[in-house]
């Protein structure tokens, strides 16, 4: 093994698991309440975002070749984010509350099927058991927290359709029995 002309043999490497990040976070409740408001409140504002001084960014998906400005961002479905961003930027509680009543709202739309209640409900679950599969990888690294934070939105805006078009789907097949 070779070592940088720096490091001295004696300094051991250390090795950041799963298991040891989680440990870490389990007996040490002063750090989960400060990383715990953060995530959810970056989660809320649904760009990538970063901080230089006291300028904030959030990134733009045009590349510079297109002639945009440097955060603009694309403009497709942008109702749907204007309103998101309306009830809970900047709110990490109201948006753990618009998680939550997503999460419900589609279990409640599973059991409310009149046919294959039993696909419904399951496929409901795999839906809602992407959403901290998604959203605990933000607190585990540091440099990417964005990231992840962008994919938890896709699968919870993925929950909302899928709870809307099982309450269309149900009342379709009420509607003609």
């Amino acid at each position: 093994m070779r070592r940088s002309a720096g490091t001295p043999a004696s300094v051991p490497k250390t090795v950041v698991t799963l298991p040891k990040m989680s440990w870490f976070l389990l007996t040490h409740p002063g750090a989960d309440l400060k990383v715990l408001p953060h995530d959810p409140e970056e989660a809320s504002l649904e760009r990538v975002g970063m901080k230089i001084g006291e300028t904030e960014y959030r990134l733009g998906n045009y590349e510079r070749t297109a002639g945009k400005g440097a955060n603009a961002q694309s403009g497709f479905l942008v109702l749907w984010s204007e309103c998101k961003l309306a009830m809970y930027a900047r709110r990490p509680f109201v948006f753990a509350g618009y998680v939550l009543i997503v999460s419900a709202g589609l279990v409640a739309a599973a059991l409310y099927q009149p046919l294959d209640r039993g696909r419904a409900v399951l496929g409901a679950l795999v839906l809602i058991a992407m959403l901290p599969a998604s959203f605990v990888p933000a607190f585990f690294d540091g440099g990417d927290t964005g990231r992840h934070l962008f994919l938890f939105n896709c699968v919870l805006d993925l929950c909302a359709c899928a709870a809307f078009w099982l309450w269309l789907r149900s009342l379709i097949l009420r509607h003609r029995a």
